[in-house]
């Protein structure tokens, strides 16, 4: 999950005291040469409400957030080497059926083979939004680079013009919260013809 980041940063400067004059502060450092207080910066997490206009700036947000959930889950894969409960649930968080069926699908064949070419340590799969397709409130489609390398120990074979599509994440798939977003993706992956995926937000 993202979270709100602290970072202190604490200035540190060296002052002669010497021959200070000692009224200001009765320690020897002269008031008016004193370090600025340390200053504190901090991230906020992103927003993920949905904007009057769902652009791309907004649509990769939601991106990089399921795909921080989907490393999660693949990282959690990577040490119980299983395809476990904990792993389908960060399956469910980002996935409707069909596409929760075919990833879960495709990493129980990996499991048979023992995983050959998961990475020991995994990262997060990167989605570069190439343009937006549709953006209704109820329905997002992009045109994307979906670079899966991260979690590999080698690079995957380059695929067709990918596309994602979205749709609001039904309430029951994410108990845990592990998806921030209010989207969960019912397309994920690219058509035989290097067209635009039919109804890719029908849920099922």
């Amino acid at each position: 999950m993202l979270r709100v980041v602290l970072i202190v940063s604490l200035l540190s400067l060296v002052l002669g005291g010497a021959g200070c004059d000692r009224r200001g502060r009765g320690d020897g450092r002269d008031p008016d040469t004193l370090p600025p207080p340390p200053k504190t910066t901090s991230t906020t997490a992103p927003s993920f409400d949905v904007p009057a206009v769902i652009d791309a700036a907004y649509v990769g947000r939601v991106m990089q957030a399921l795909d921080h959930v989907y490393g999660d889950g693949v990282r959690h894969l990577a040490v119980s080497r299983s395809v476990d409960e904990e792993f389908l649930k960060h399956l469910l968080a980002i996935y409707t059926d069909r596409f929760f069926q075919l990833a879960q699908d495709a990493w129980v064949k990996e499991s048979a083979r023992g995983f050959p070419t998961l990475a020991q340590s995994p990262g997060d799969p990167l989605t570069r939004i190439q343009s937006i397709v549709r953006n209704d409130r109820d329905c997002v489609v992009a045109q994307v680079t979906h670079d899966f390398s991260a979690l590999r120990t080698s690079p995957p074979a380059p695929t067709p013009q990918r596309y994602i599509a979205l749709i609001s994440k039904p309430s029951n798939r994410d108990p845990d919260g592990l998806n921030p977003t209010p989207w969960a993706m019912t397309y994920d992956g690219y058509p035989q013809s290097d067209t635009v995926p039919e109804d890719p937000c029908r849920p099922v």
